[in-house]
């Protein structure tokens, strides 16, 4: 009977010593959420949002992982960073990208989404049309730029999301769309989307999408007020359903566009170059012709 039991212990002891790898692996350093999420903040934040909900970075929190979704892959990303991208290599040890990685798996919300009830086309139709949704946003190509494109959208938010994104879009500004309102010189007031700010300056896409660049010390007053240019919507419960239909299953007839690539001369031949005077307004540092001729200042 001892014998049995020793024996069974052993194994018992073997299986622990042998799964604990797997263990670890699927909840990196032990899983301290609390630790991954300042970690979090501190590094991430600034490109993927407070929430990691998305900004300038997409959203960590759909399960799509473009670059590799194993929590090595992901380790990987932060540690190393994605070549050819804005993802830069992060300057932390191993134990904190792990905890970095089990924050962001309890984000993750693999629940299926609830089932869609409203007409893709007719989404569509309403989206390019009577909703004016596209005069603000582009989808696959086509549209405004005042708003975020929402090309890719289908795969960063719930159904829900949408719709309440929809219904209240005061509740959710994106980073690079906030409203902002200054006030001219001239005493004019300019209001439009913050595409970027610093100390001394700041850059606006007003409502017409022309983009002001203004220096700080030449307005008189700088509003952020906490408001959504997206107006509130108009549309009845069933044409809200149609467009976030479309929005989740546009079919491939509004497929976001290819990834641009430059052309192997990236669009500067040498006939562009010899001729160089004819365009010196796409040539920042252009003085002169090929020949060594300089120009009248």
């Amino acid at each position: 009977m001892q014998y049995i039991l020793g024996m069974g212990l052993r194994r018992i002891a073997c299986l622990l010593i042998f799964s604990a790898p797997v263990l670890l692996s699927q909840h990196p350093a032990g899983a301290d959420v609390s630790a991954g999420q300042k970690l979090f903040q501190k590094s991430c934040s600034s490109c993927h949002g407070e929430n990691a909900k998305g900004g300038r970075g997409p959203d960590l929190t759909t399960g799509d992982w473009r670059w590799g979704g194993s929590n090595s892959a992901i380790l990987q990303n932060i540690l190393s960073g994605i070549p050819n991208t804005q993802m830069p290599a992060f300057p932390m040890t191993a134990a904190d990208g792990e905890l970095i990685v089990a924050y962001l798996r309890l984000l993750e919300n693999n629940a299926p989404d609830e089932k869609l009830k409203g007409d893709s086309e007719a989404g569509r139709n309403l989206f390019f049309g009577s909703a004016k949704c596209g005069q603000c946003h582009m989808f696959g190509g086509r549209g405004g730029r005042l708003g975020p494109d929402l090309s890719e959208i289908r795969n960063q938010r719930k159904t829900a999301e949408l719709r309440e994104a929809i219904v209240s879009p005061d509740k959710s500004l994106r980073r690079n769309y906030e409203t902002v309102e200054v006030r001219l010189p001239s005493g004019r007031l300019l209001r439009g989307a913050k595409k970027n700010e610093d100390t001394f300056s700041i850059q606006i896409m007003d409502e017409q999408e022309k983009l002001h660049m203004l220096l700080k010390k030449d307005l008189k007053e700088i509003k952020t007020p906490h408001k959504s240019l997206m107006p509130t919507t108009e549309m009845t419960g069933g044409e809200l359903e149609n467009v976030i239909a479309f929005l989740k299953y546009p079919g491939p007839g509004e497929a976001a566009p290819p990834e641009w690539k430059p052309s192997a001369d990236l669009n500067v031949t040498y006939s562009r170059l010899k001729n160089a005077h004819a365009e010196p307004q796409n040539w920042l540092t252009y003085w002169g012709d090929y020949q060594g001729r300089t120009t009248a200042a």
